[in-house]
């Protein structure tokens, strides 16, 4: 099948072509003034698009998460938002609790909370065997404060690692809930 886009190169080059080989002005003038207006309006839905990404570009909005402020674009407001509202009590604790987050790692970076572990947990659903006994190892010799759990990712580590889910039920109890996931903080 040939492709739309070379299929409208070919046809505008056999139009061009024809152009060039009218003799008077007039008629090159008609044939390029006709093919503007027929062209046109193919490209108005991208310049429509265009406009609406410029504009939603700069919409920034300031999200402020502890004593820290964040210009934000877009999609990402509402994420940041959460986010950070899901993270203010870590903004207030002095010396920054150790955290480790089974989500998206801009909990991390608004909470300005560097992962505990040698991973962050954004991809547990690609952890290998090797990863989980390294995770397990690392959270036995110095468990986090607090663990985050996305609701997908409380499934995932479920299914995948059920040592940790005992030590988590052992070990943590319930600190918060929300739309996002549950913070759980170390029994102390």
């Amino acid at each position: 099948m040939l492709p739309l886009g070379i299929l409208s190169v070919k046809c505008l080059e056999i139009l061009f072509e024809s152009i060039k080989n009218n003799q008077t002005f007039k008629q090159k003038i008609l044939i390029y003034t006709l093919s503007a207006i027929l062209i046109t309006p193919l490209f108005i839905p991208t310049a429509r698009r265009l406009a609406d990404r410029i504009e939603q570009f700069n919409n920034v909005e300031t999200v402020k998460a502890g004593n820290r402020e964040f210009k934000v674009t877009g999609a990402a407001v509402g994420d940041y938002k959460s986010i950070s509202e899901d993270t203010e009590f870590l903004t207030k604790e002095t010396p920054k609790a150790p955290i480790f987050i089974f989500s998206n790692p801009l909990y991390y970076y608004i909470s300005d909370t560097p992962p505990l572990y040698s991973s962050n947990g954004a991809m547990a659903d690609m952890f290998t065997d090797y990863e989980w006994k390294k995770f397990n190892r690392e959270m036995s010799e110095k468990p986090a404060k607090y663990i985050f759990i996305e609701p997908v990712f409380l499934k995932i580590v479920k299914a995948a690692n059920p040592a940790f889910v005992e030590t988590l039920n052992k070990n943590y109890s319930v600190f918060s809930t929300g739309d996002r996931g549950v913070f759980y903080k170390l029994n102390e």
